[in-house]
C-alpha cells in the first residue's frame, strides 16, 4: 500500500540529492526551489491501493507527470535524482485537471459531490425499504460496476491529489507518493 505525504525534502532526500535538484531547476530557468524545511509532515492518505496507483500514474504519464516527489515551482519536465522522479505541483494540476475530465469529475463536481452523496443514497434506497429486492447495481452484481467502483477510486485519488498539489504549492512543501 502506498501513501501520500506533505513534507519538507530533507525527510524523503538527502541534502546531495536536494542540491542536485536545486542545479537541475536552476539550469532549467525554473523558480528556486524555496522550501520549507521546518514544515510539519503531513499524511493526506494512508494505504492508496497500488494497483490503482499504478493506473492512475500510467495515465499521468501520457503528460509526463508521473512522479515519486511534486515540488511548488513551476517548470515542465520532470526529472530524475538519483532514481527518484521529480515534478512540479503546478504540472500536477494540469494532468489532473485534464484526467478528471476523462473520468467525468470536475473540481465543481468534487465539492458538491460529498454533500449530494447521502441525499442520492438515502434516494436510491429509500424505495427498496420494504421489498426484498434490489437492483443488481446497488449490490454491485454487474460488471460495469466494478467499473464504476473503480473509476470513483480513481477519481477519490486524483482529488487526494489535487488537494496535496495545491497545498504543496501554497505551503512550499514537497510532495511525496510513498510506495
Amino acid at each position: 500500500m502506498a501513501s501520500i505525504e506533505l513534507c519538507p525534502l530533507s525527510t524523503h532526500l538527502e541534502d546531495s540529492e536536494i542540491d542536485a535538484l536545486e542545479q537541475v531547476l536552476s539550469e532549467a530557468g525554473s523558480n528556486p526551489l524555496d522550501i520549507d524545511e521546518d514544515a510539519d509532515s503531513q499524511l493526506l492518505q494512508k494505504e492508496v491501493d497500488d494497483d490503482m496507483l499504478a493506473e492512475l500514474f500510467d495515465r499521468l504519464s501520457v503528460n509526463d507527470a508521473a512522479c515519486d516527489v511534486y515540488v511548488p515551482p513551476d517548470f515542465e519536465d520532470a526529472v530524475d535524482i538519483d532514481g527518484t522522479r521529480v515534478g512540479s505541483a503546478h504540472v500536477l494540476l494540469l494532468a489532473l485537471q485534464e484526467l478528471a475530465e476523462d473520468l467525468g469529475s470536475t473540481d465543481e463536481d468534487d465539492d458538491d459531490e460529498e454533500d449530494d452523496e447521502d441525499d442520492e443514497d438515502d434516494e436510491e434506497y429509500a424505495e427498496y425499504e420494504e421489498e426484498d429486492e434490489y437492483p443488481g447495481s446497488i449490490l454491485g452484481d454487474d460488471e460495469d460496476d466494478e467499473f464504476d467502483l473503480k473509476e470513483a477510486e480513481l477519481r477519490r485519488i486524483c482529488k487526494v491529489l489535487r488537494q496535496g498539489a495545491r497545498l504543496c504549492i501554497k505551503r512550499g512543501v514537497a510532495m511525496f507518493i510513498n510506495s
